[in-house]
């Protein structure tokens, strides 16, 4: 064993469930709270993150406020990001928002950037704060989470894609920011399972759950019906 080795993280000592509220995060959340052995292998933490786009459909809103309350029951904490949270960018508050201050509009032409400016940025802003206030690392233009994972570990990211759609998964090696690459480790458990879309569908079905895809409402994407 190197030297380097013995000053080395033990291990992954944090996960962050990047929830959407759809179908897919849906279906991780329900095996992470009611199946321990999907815990031991995947989850070591008890974070939730969801970011508010500002125009989510008002039964998707619906779903969120009950998993908040069913958190709270489980004792695990979940996080709702609004944008009057500070975490939202300017130009970026909600989606209706950016259209008009742009006068833009969306089309699937267009580059997709409202879920890395809505979703993902919110989400990676107040993690390095929580991360901050939490363990008391520096906190600014990402050093707060490189800190934290030169101390514990990279942080794994559970992302909620389902098998199927291997085409959404990023290399995270080729990822343009270096604190990604040195912080984060994305994780995909619905793909490692054998998971796809419909297999979520009947395990929120069967726990009598009906779940809205988590498209915003003025999405140019098709949504796919649970």
């Amino acid at each position: 064993m190197s030297m380097d080795d013995l000053f080395a993280p033990a291990g992954n000592q944090l996960t962050v469930l990047s929830y959407g509220g759809g179908q897919d995060s849906s279906a991780l959340l329900e095996m992470y709270l009611g199946d321990p052995s999907f815990r031991e292998k995947y989850a070591s933490g008890d974070v939730l993150i969801m970011s508010d786009t500002g125009d989510e459909f008002p039964r998707t809103m619906e779903h969120v406020r009950e998993t908040q309350a069913r958190c709270a029951e489980a004792g695990v904490e979940f996080v709702l990001i609004t944008s009057d949270m500070g975490y939202h960018s300017e130009s970026w508050k909600n989606l209706r928002h950016f259209y008009r201050t742009k006068g833009t509009i969306g089309s699937k032409a267009f580059p997709k950037t409202c879920s890395d400016r809505l979703k993902v940025q919110p989400i990676y802003r107040f993690l390095e704060q929580w991360l901050a206030d939490r363990y008391g690392v520096k906190c600014g233009r990402k050093a707060g989470i490189r800190e934290f994972a030169a101390r514990f570990g990279k942080i794994r990211m559970m992302i909620g894609i389902a098998k199927g759609e291997e085409s959404r998964v990023a290399d995270p090696a080729k990822n343009p920011h270096r604190w990604y690459r040195e912080s984060i480790e994305p994780i995909y458990p619905l793909i490692d399972l054998g998971m796809d879309r419909a297999a979520c569908q009947e395990l929120l079905h069967s726990k009598g759950m009906y779940v809205i895809p988590s498209n915003c409402k003025a999405c140019p994407s098709p949504a796919i019906s649970p």
